[in-house]
């Protein structure tokens, strides 16, 4: 047997280091691509990641301990972290082929591109917010020792006084805040559930609060002049608070049953002092009560009481000065100011309940406060003078308790204010005309626009209770609208409305429902039949608010025991709309001081409902031919 040769021997010694040295090379180059686009990216990541955590937790730290020099001090390392993150991000983007990996990374992704674009934008007006800083009750320097005390009062007047300067720095920063908007809008808040269920809840508060800020910032600089002038800078202004009881509903929200003057000076809200709406002194304005308050109250003539009678708020301001100027005692105001129960008693609810003492010896909360403050105006014996006196004890605590709020209830008062707001449980009129087109812009003024986007259709339900009970705080109202063409192609509309009154009678707030109902349509339109009325049928083209109303008087049975079902009514209304109306387009007004109520489209193909909370524009496709759906469902 042959032996192998030196040489071949050396070749199989030399081909072995090159299959171990190309093993190895394979290997190294393996690794260094692991290490590269897995390994490294994700150590990368986890130790900015901790850094970031410590940084957020310094911040948590210093903000309970109201140290603001200290806590805007960590945001510039949290911005470099952020930013030191992103290509990190990027060589992981290959994950997303990986089945359930996917929605998580993206969501991640956008949420760290949207945290480095708000941070850095927040840390170029840091310098600008130190103003507000102790109206939020940090220590402006870090040598202070304690924050500033400060009341809500005055508070209130730093941040009108701090607008100015403050909004135009936001305004410059405008443009990151805008990208950092677009990639919170980016994140679906569902895909982080592997980070808790919290996280979910906080991502989705962040999305909405940075769309408010983007929706709202860039006008805020010029109307900063109408904000101030409306809180009497540089002039004091006083305007009539009334307010309203969403049980007994008129037009422009709630019977009227007690008024105040709301004074404003340099910023600052003065004290507020609610009357009785019976102790106001009669002026030399007698126009005559309309029938239907003739027979229910036995009024030959009407008073400042009953004068919200349109939902077009500044109509009904108009009528209120007609008897506020005849009175000769009264001070001149700037304007009016409608707050009803319903906001009331979210308030209420935001502080945690109020306590009223003696005489009144009770606590008020969110869930009797309708009951209790109608017992005590109505049955607790009182004298004429004194049956509405708990209202200005209660408004006192309330904004007390408003006013050294913090933290989550401070949140909840925020959103219970913007809410009503929107949802008209709160409008506003006022004299002067930048003041008044700065709450028509958001649409707090409860005005029935003149013309509808797209000549569109328009609708407005609204009910009047002439019956003197509270029966509204229960009654549920559901509207249907049908638009079919007729024979001669024209669109004709039929409007159903539904009330349902779960109530037991028992005489005082619950009663049968008496009431005025109007159905608000373009102007043009021609009433065809009505049924359910009872009485007071009528028709009316309003030039002013450019809409023709077709009304009817109504009485609702009553539920007498727990046993019987609740108690319903039917009112419908048909009429021909006119040609020009795009029916494609609907604007939905809800009237003001109702909480809201079912409502349902029917046009064509398309059979839409939603909860109508607040003055909705509906645009809708499918009408012809087609799927049926609501292209978009919005009011500016």
């Amino acid at each position: 047997m042959a032996t192998p040769s030196r040489t071949e021997s050396g070749n199989k010694k030399q081909g072995k280091k090159i299959i171990w040295w190309r093993l190895g090379t394979y290997v190294a180059a393996g690794a260094a691509v692991v290490y590269a686009f897995l390994v490294g990216p994700l150590v990368h990541l986890g130790v900015n990641a901790l850094a970031m955590k410590r940084e957020l937790r310094q911040i948590s730290h210093q903000e309970k301990a109201k140290n603001w020099a200290a806590m805007t001090a960590e945001m510039s390392p949290l911005a470099a972290h952020l930013r030191a993150m992103e290509p990190s991000m990027a060589r992981l983007n290959y994950l997303t082929v990986i089945p359930g990996i996917k929605a998580p990374y993206v969501a991640l992704h956008h949420l760290m591109l949207a945290g480095g674009e708000g941070v850095t934008a927040i840390n170029s007006v840091l310098p600008t917010l130190n103003r507000v800083a102790p109206l939020f009750g940090f220590r402006a320097t870090a040598h202070q020792v304690t924050p500033t005390a400060m009341t809500g009062r005055q508070k209130i007047q730093a941040v009108v006084k701090a607008l100015p300067v403050v909004v135009p720095q936001l305004n410059k920063v405008y443009p990151s805040l805008v990208a950092a908007n677009r990639q919170f809008q980016l994140v679906h808040a569902s895909s982080l559930a592997v980070l808790g269920p919290h996280t979910v809840h906080e991502v989705r508060a962040i999305k909405g609060v940075s769309n408010a800020v983007i929706n709202n910032l860039p006008g805020i600089e010029k109307e900063i002049p109408a904000i101030q002038n409306i809180l009497g800078i540089p002039s004091a202004k006083k305007y009539l608070l009334f307010f309203e009881n969403s049980g007994e509903l008129r037009p422009g929200g709630g019977f009227m049953t007690a008024y105040a003057f709301l004074p404003f000076s340099d910023g600052k809200m003065g004290k507020i002092l609610p009357r009785d709406i019976y102790s106001l002194p009669n002026g030399h304005y007698f126009p005559p009560a309309n029938p239907m308050f003739q027979q229910a109250f036995g009024n030959t003539i009407s008073y400042m009481r009953d004068a919200n009678t349109s939902p077009d708020i500044p109509l009904s301001a108009s009528n209120i000065y007609q008897f506020y100027h005849s009175m000769t005692s009264m001070p001149p105001v700037n304007g009016m100011v409608f707050i009803d129960t319903w906001f009331v008693d979210r308030l209420i609810g935001d502080v945690g309940g109020l306590y009223l003492p003696a005489p009144y010896n009770v606590h008020i909360t969110r869930q009797n406060a309708n009951y209790e403050m109608e017992y005590l105006s109505e049955k607790a014996g009182f004298p004429g003078p004194e049956r509405k006196a708990f209202i200005g004890v209660m408004l006192k605590e309330l904004l007390s308790k408003m006013m050294h709020a913090h933290g989550s209830t401070l949140a909840s008062i925020i959103g219970s204010v913007g809410s009503s707001l929107n949802q008209k449980l709160v409008t506003f009129y006022f004299n002067h005309p930048a003041a008044e087109q700065f709450v028509r812009h958001y649409n707090w003024g409860g005005v029935i626009p003149t013309k509808i986007p797209a000549h569109g259709n328009y609708l407005q339900v609204v009910d009047e209770n002439i019956g003197g009970h509270k029966d509204n705080y229960f009654i549920h109202e559901a509207v249907d609208t049908t638009v079919v063409k007729n024979s001669a192609g024209q669109n004709v509309a039929t409007t159903k409305i539904t009330w349902t009154n779960p109530a037991v009678y028992n005489g005082w707030t619950v009663a049968p429902y008496r009431a005025y109902i109007r159905v608000y349509a373009p102007m043009g339109s021609k009433l065809i039949a009505m049924t359910g009325e009872n009485g007071y049928l009528a028709t009316y083209a309003n030039a002013t608010e450019n809409k023709t109303w077709f009304g009817g008087h109504i009485t609702m049975p009553v539920r007498m025991r727990k046993s019987d079902p609740p108690a319903t009514y039917t009112m419908t209304v048909t009429y021909q709309l006119p040609s020009a109306v795009n029916v494609h387009t609907w604007l939905i007004q809800k009237q003001p001081g109702v909480l809201s109520q079912s409502e349902t489209v029917n046009v064509g193909h398309v059979h839409y409902s939603f909860n109508l909370t607040r003055d909705t524009v509906l645009r809708l496709s499918g009408i012809a031919k087609g799927p049926a759906k609501v292209v978009s469902h919005y009011w500016k």
